[in-house]
């Protein structure tokens, strides 16, 4: 990060919805896979604020600028009777990498999910994300050898 310059960490709100779809969008060009991006704008209005939000939003911000994002939703183990947090996306521009912006997103993240009671935290990271692996370890977190994830559109399910 630029010396001398403030970062911001905030919960996002509507007006956030362009700046976090383009955030979106930059992870997916980062990862090669923009081609698998579709959501909108909208989408992520109708979807991420109000009273049944399907996701939250935390918002990093340098000099008025997003500069990085946390998407996140709560979850619960019913293993371990405990609440927790799944991070959906972690994203900071590249002008800010390297700062530990990412910690501190994932940093304030954990607080407000322990305040809300949760005692864990889980993320996926794409197989191919070599460096994104690297920083998860390095802050802490371990890969789950005993589980593997899997997805079905769910109108397969009928």
């Amino acid at each position: 990060m630029a010396l001398g310059r403030k970062t911001n960490i905030r919960q996002a709100v509507p007006r956030d919805a362009a700046a976090i779809h383009t955030m979106v969008k930059g992870l997916a060009e980062a990862l090669d896979l923009a081609g698998k991006n579709k959501s909108s704008v909208d989408d992520l209005l109708k979807y991420g604020f109000g009273e049944n939000a399907a996701f939250n939003a935390l918002i990093a911000e340098c000099d008025g600028e997003a500069v990085g994002m946390c998407t996140y939703f709560p979850i619960f183990s019913t293993w371990n009777g405990r609440p927790g947090v799944f991070v959906l996306d972690l994203y900071v521009a590249q002008s800010q990498r390297g700062g530990g912006l990412g910690k501190n997103l994932l940093v304030r993240l954990a607080s407000i999910a322990r305040e809300r009671g949760a005692t864990f935290m889980r993320l996926g990271v794409d197989n191919h994300n070599i460096r994104g692996q690297a920083f998860y370890h390095r802050i802490g977190f371990t890969p789950m050898e005993d589980e593997c994830s899997y997805q079905i559109d769910i109108e397969k399910l009928s």
